[in-house]
């Protein structure tokens, strides 16, 4: 299973890989259409669907990875004051990196 996400959270036990890709790499990875949606956020779903140029629901699940499963990770780069919920425009201005994020074990 393939998800997106908002977060680079390791949801389940299991040996996972983190790396960054670049934006190009991200883009190609979600044109496939053959993930799910586990943007919680719908102001990060907006921002995300404006960076990577397919439409991403806001869907607030919970996800368990089986080996094999990846992720597309939109990985804020800053530590947010806490409590503070961003609108789409207050994320646009914020540092992050794409991440892919896979259980290998």
């Amino acid at each position: 299973m393939k998800f997106i996400m908002n977060t680079s959270i390791i949801p389940n036990d299991g040996l996972f890989s983190l790396v960054t890709i670049n934006a190009d790499e991200a883009k190609k990875w979600a044109q496939n259409n053959d993930w799910v949606s586990a943007v919680g956020h719908p102001g990060t779903a907006e921002v995300m669907t404006t960076l990577l140029g397919v439409d991403i629901p806001p869907n607030r699940i919970q996800v368990t990875f089986e080996v094999g499963d990846e992720a597309l990770v939109f990985k804020l780069d800053c530590r947010l004051p806490e409590g503070k919920v961003l609108d789409a425009e207050e994320l646009r201005g914020l540092p992050f990196t794409w991440k892919l994020l896979k259980r290998v074990e």
